[in-house]
């Protein structure tokens, strides 16, 4: 270290050291005056995380540019204090040691990979360089570990475009810290809705600035913005678990959401069901393609028939009522049931959102009457593998996307339509005639699919082989909707 004409250090050199190493005791000398050993203090920047200790160490001001971040964290790798301290002062002088090198480097991202860990923790093994954000991202995808649905690998491809204007994909992997964290969650705040569209000439960034500026009222929802920090949440899970980053700077980091969750669907009103039950295409139309809303002679069973019954008594969503094989309605302890389930095959041609929505789920009684089974029998006699063969699988992988664009289309056409009711809303319906039905929680959880909270009550549904059928249908049957009737449906229960 050089020194001035007077002995002391100049200020370029002491900004190249940080202050964590040889600090004189501020403490008296007296053993009077000295904490109990029960209160003793850990050296700075010795810092216990979980059980195990870490150093941290700030970067100086003339080389952050360099090294990409304001602070370098260390595993200690142990949980004893006596052994961290020891290690630490051979961490630190290491790190002190990369700073003066990156302060005159001829090659910054090895430095960075130096500074940043061990070499084979912060190496893109494949590249042989430090880790970006965008080699993070194709090792993400390329886990085999992980199957993901067209649908979610679209929002990370969204999340992406979105990083990419505002970090770039060259980005190093260590440099993305609290703050970066914190400006793109900035950006997701102003961020137009469909920003392509509405501003195909500019990125994410300037889209987002240029609909701050104006006053854009759309843009993204808070549940848009935390879907996409929950993606950057779950790359930098991956990041930590590859050891490529000491910890996850994205952690916590969302907005509030003013539209409690039950508020964001509504279940259909009574009004809606009759309504809906009772369009021409369940008491008489031209035909359920072009003329389902047109009063006719004909009672066509086909989807479009179906699939609104079965949401409604059964509380399946959409895609695992239009994925439905000819094979999954099956006999079950004497029981009609419906047999949701992914693809046994492993091609992923169905799709399931939770694991707790793979189940058994009884037939309901009103089904039964209406002609349900007489309906997948005469499927079966066709040798048709799916139950409703008209609703063809889209590229994303769902069979539910045709259907899901016409009951919008027919909720108009019934008068049925109404503010934050959908398709889902039968799903909601579904579990209100649960509570009044007095139906058990844990037999609605079973029926519906719904996933358990974490703790006890996860561990407890790992045991044993779940609710007899004949339970289940007996929590199946309880469902009633009071003031609607069904009894036209059952005068053409033979019709095709």
């Amino acid at each position: 270290m050089s020194e001035n004409g007077s002995g002391s250090t100049t200020s370029d050199d002491r900004d190249c050291y940080t202050n964590l190493l040889h600090q004189p005791s501020k403490r008296s000398s007296s053993p009077s005056s000295r904490p109990p050993q029960s209160r003793r203090t850990n050296p700075p920047g010795l810092i216990v995380r979980g059980r195990v200790f870490h150093v941290r160490v700030k970067v100086p001001r003339k080389v952050q540019a360099t090294v990409g971040r304001t602070q370098v964290w260390r595993s200690l790798g142990t949980p004893v204090r006596s052994e961290a301290i020891r290690k630490s002062k051979l961490v630190i002088a290491d790190i002190e040691r990369s700073f003066l090198v990156a302060a005159g480097a001829s090659d910054p991202e090895r430095v960075c990979a130096e500074i940043a860990g061990s070499k084979s923790a912060s190496v893109d093994p494949a590249t042989g360089h430090a880790v970006t954000f965008g080699d993070l991202f194709r090792h993400f995808h390329a886990d085999p570990a992980k199957v993901r649905a067209p649908k979610t690998r679209v929002i990370y491809d969204g999340l992406l475009w979105i990083t990419s204007s505002l970090w770039g994909e060259d980005r190093l992997l260590t440099s993305i810290d609290r703050a970066a964290c914190r400006d793109l969650l900035e950006v997701l705040r102003w961020l137009p809705s469909n920003p392509v569209k509405r501003f195909p000439s500019l990125n994410a960034v300037q889209a987002a600035q240029m609909a701050k500026k104006t006053g854009l009222k759309s843009t993204l929802s808070a549940g848009s913005i935390n879907g996409y920090m929950a993606k950057l949440r779950a790359l930098m899970t991956f990041a930590v678990n590859e050891g490529w980053i000491d910890k996850n700077p994205a952690t916590g980091l969302n907005v509030i959401d003013p539209i409690r969750d039950k508020d964001k669907r509504r279940p259909f009103s009574g009004n809606q069901l009759r309504s809906i039950f009772h369009a021409p295409i369940f008491t008489g139309c031209v035909d359920d393609e072009w003329h389902y809303a047109s009063p006719g002679p004909n009672h066509p069973r086909r989807a479009r028939f179906w699939v609104p019954l079965i949401g409604l008594f059964s509380g399946l969503r959409l895609n695992e009522i239009c994925q439905l094989d000819v094979a999954d309605i099956q006999t079950v302890e004497d029981v009609a049931c419906f047999v949701v389930r992914g693809d046994p095959t492993g091609r992923a041609a169905k799709r399931l959102k939770t694991t707790a929505s793979e189940r058994i789920v009884p037939v309901h009684p009103t089904l039964l009457q209406i002609g349900l089974l007489d309906y997948a029998e005469t499927q079966r006699s066709k040798h048709a593998v799916k139950l409703f063969p008209e609703l063809k699988r889209t590229k994303d992988g769902y069979h539910s996307d045709g259907i899901s664009k016409w009951f919008r289309r027919f909720l108009r056409s019934a008068n049925a339509e109404a503010p934050l009711t959908c398709f889902h809303s039968f799903r909601h319906c579904f579990r209100d005639a649960l509570r009044e039905g007095r139906v058990p929680h844990d037999i609605g959880l079973a029926l519906g699919g719904w996933a358990v909270n974490a703790g006890q009550d996860g561990a407890e549904r790992a045991y044993g082989s779940g609710y007899s059928t004949r339970t289940l249908f007996e929590g199946i049957a309880a469902i009633k909707y009071p003031g609607l009737s069904f009894g036209h449906l059952l005068t053409h229960s033979k019709a095709s």
